[in-house]
């Protein structure tokens, strides 16, 4: 008795499929073989790529080889997840072949800019930061790695050759408005190696520097868990305005641009709520990059902002005698929220008032209320506004209390008769 094979099987794929290939390789370049297996006797499995391989990739429905029709460039894209399909005329299974794009040393370093300008003080001590050359290489690994090196007259300044900070390595001496020409080169860690250069002129100068400074001395900053990579985390301010803003801690996951927005370049998972970050942030003018004003950030990784802040008192009554000093103490609001952390940090503030030249401000973390303006029995005797209550969350969550003030009049008027002279 013969047994009459019957194709009652599909085909089987006995693993998932990667692969690698340098970019720019040649068309036609193998990449590599998929197989599988049927235990039918008389089965012809053939493949197939689904979306054509991009257009990139084609497969001969034979012998499974899978080859290069296309240029690819990993800068552009560095891993293909492709779908294969395996027939055997009744059957058809699917798998994956996943295909990364090795980088090679194709792109040279590019500098922010061809000329970089700075000034120095002639009284600068040796180490001083005169400024910072920078290139990228769009290039991976070691092959985008990029190195500096500085050629000065008399070599009176130095880069580092990592971070690309230039600084003084001899005295000036009594050089004033003398302008230094140096050469910067940019390269990378390809073999061989790619290189760039511009042109570095520096400044001495013997004015002293306006330096700006920041706004808010101790800014705290909360970061909301799972927020994606280039999340905005706050706002700094100098004065004078500035474009030159920085990170000196060595923590690549935070970046500052030109208008003061302090963001993310990586993802904060939630096994990291609770925990806080302490950032080094500097100031200057982009051309006096030695004068710097320094401060600390923090940044608290949080939660969900549940809850609102709550007033104690929705309407709070104070007064004030008329013709107080400056800064003189009306009473006090406050308000509390129920999140941990800085969640349930409340700050306050004068919520909208339109009275032009208002006497009166509160504190922003103590909810003090306090003259800043000449109040006046005469002019005014009731102020009534609001007071708002801010938590630090994000999204941030906001209350308000009404305070109503009342001037209090004192004895500082001299009675004044309608007329000069009275006849009886």
């Amino acid at each position: 008795v013969r047994i009459r094979d019957e194709n009652d099987n599909s085909p089987k794929f006995s693993h998932l499929f990667r692969a690698e290939i340098e970019e720019n390789s040649a068309i036609g370049t193998f990449v590599t073989q998929i197989s599988s297996t049927d235990i039918d006797i008389y089965s012809v499995v053939t493949y197939e790529l689904e979306d054509d391989g991009f257009g990139i990739f084609r497969i001969d429905p034979y012998s499974g080889n899978v080859t290069l029709i296309s240029y690819i460039d990993r800068e552009t894209q560095s891993e293909y997840a492709l779908n294969v399909r395996a027939m055997d005329g009744v059957w058809q299974v699917r798998t994956s072949l996943t295909i990364t794009i090795l980088d090679q040393n194709d792109n040279a370093p590019i500098f922010s800019r061809d000329h970089f300008k700075f000034f120095v003080v002639n009284n600068a001590i040796v180490g001083s930061i005169v400024g910072k050359i920078e290139a990228r290489d769009a290039d991976s690994g070691e092959n985008g790695v990029v190195f500096y090196s500085l050629r000065c007259a008399q070599d009176r300044f130095t880069v580092d050759p990592s971070s690309g900070l230039i600084s003084l390595s001899i005295p000036l001496g009594n050089y004033t408005n003398e302008v230094f020409i140096c050469e910067a080169e940019a390269i990378d860690g390809g073999m061989p190696a790619l290189s760039a250069v511009a042109t570095v002129e520096i400044t001495a100068v013997g004015d002293k520097i306006v330096v700006p400074r920041f706004a808010n001395r101790r800014p705290y900053f909360a970061l909301l868990a799972g927020s994606p990579n280039g999340t905005v985390i706050g706002q700094l301010k100098t004065e004078p305005s500035t474009s030159c803003m920085r990170v000196l801690t060595d923590d690549d996951r935070f970046v500052i641009d030109e208008n003061g927005t302090l963001s993310t370049r990586s993802n904060f998972p939630t096994s990291e709520i609770g925990r806080s970050i302490t950032l080094r942030l500097a100031a200057s003018f982009e051309q006096f990059y030695a004068s710097s004003d320094e401060i600390n950030a923090t940044i608290e990784v949080t939660g969900a902002n549940l809850h609102p802040p709550k007033f104690a008192q929705k309407k709070v009554t104070l007064s004030v005698p008329e013709n107080s000093e400056m800064l003189t103490i009306v009473g006090i609001v406050s308000a509390f929220d129920d999140d941990p952390g800085i969640n349930g940090r409340v700050t306050y503030a004068v919520d909208g008032n339109d009275f032009g030249q208002f006497p009166f401000e509160v504190n922003v973390t103590t909810g003090v209320v306090f003259v800043v303006g000449p109040v006046d029995y005469e002019r005014k005797e009731i102020y009534k506004f609001f007071i708002a209550a801010s938590d630090c969350g994000v999204p941030p969550q906001k209350a308000t209390a009404q305070v109503l003030i009342s001037v209090v009049d004192q004895d500082d008027n001299v009675p004044q008769f309608e007329d000069d002279s009275i006849t009886l």
